[in-house]
């Protein structure tokens, strides 16, 4: 969920699609790149107090790649991500975007995640979600 502002104001789902790639680098961090894919129902507000026309729901879709650092500690993981939108056609949050939160392992390949997107210094929003864990098949 999405709060507008002045605080307690209408509230908005927000929906994110995002997709990583990640390498251990030892027993406690794992680096790599994903993807994201914002579907933003607030924007179409942040549109109107522009006066800006939103003439298709498209316009309030961005996506940006992101560079994801873990840190593991048992089942349970802190994620620190640091994206750049390459499709956004509200620049009024600038480029770069942020994501700190946590990542718990539930099974082998099922996982939850608690994480706050923001916009340098100012929260957007909390996400939490459900993810799978797909794992390379071993060769040997």
């Amino acid at each position: 969920m999405k709060e507008m502002y002045p605080p307690t104001g209408k509230k908005y789902f927000a929906h994110t699609l995002s997709s990583a790639v990640l390498k251990p680098l030892g027993h406690k961090i794992r680096m790599g790149l994903g993807l994201d894919v914002f579907y933003d129902l607030g924007l179409f507000q942040e549109f109107r107090v522009m006066h800006e026309q939103v003439d298709n729901s498209y316009k309030v879709v961005r996506s940006g790649i992101y560079f994801d650092n873990e840190m593991m500690i048992e089942k349970l993981s802190i994620l620190f991500q640091i994206g750049a939108y390459w499709l956004d056609n509200y620049k009024n949050d600038g480029v770069i975007y942020n994501r700190i939160g946590f990542k718990y392992q539930v099974s082998h390949h099922l996982f939850l995640n608690l994480t706050l997107k923001t916009h340098y210094a100012k929260a957007d929003y909390a996400e939490w979600g459900i993810g799978w864990k797909f794992r390379k098949a071993n060769t040997n």
